[in-house]
């Protein structure tokens, strides 16, 4: 596993280490990327938000997997750009760029 290695080497806590190793091993994707900028509450309501600069940037891969993931869920995702406001996330595909889709319509575990 290229990514694991690659990974673990950036895992200082020695328990981390051990967990992610076991989870890989078990055929779990894990990732600490992809968390969303804001994550806001209101009342019984939540809503998370990923700040782009620009409405042409794209959510990266570890982003749009993990959003995607939440919205199947029921939880309501959204990019955010000054251009372009709120944009809810969905598993469409087209939110992130030609080489991530392209990546992700490539592997077996895609969303």
């Amino acid at each position: 596993m290229e990514y694991k290695g690659c990974f673990t080497n950036r895992l200082k806590n020695p328990a981390e280490r051990q967990l992610f190793e076991k989870l890989t091993e078990e055929g779990w994707y894990v990732t600490k990327r992809g968390w969303p900028d804001f994550v806001c509450f209101k009342e019984d309501d939540l809503i998370l938000i990923e700040v782009k600069p620009r409405r042409s940037h794209h959510l990266k891969k570890e982003q749009y997997r993990l959003m995607v993931a939440l919205v199947k869920l029921g939880i309501r995702c959204f990019r955010w750009s000054p251009d372009g406001g709120f944009e809810p996330v969905t598993p469409a595909v087209k939110d992130v760029s030609w080489r991530q889709r392209k990546k992700l319509l490539g592997e077996e575990n895609a969303i």
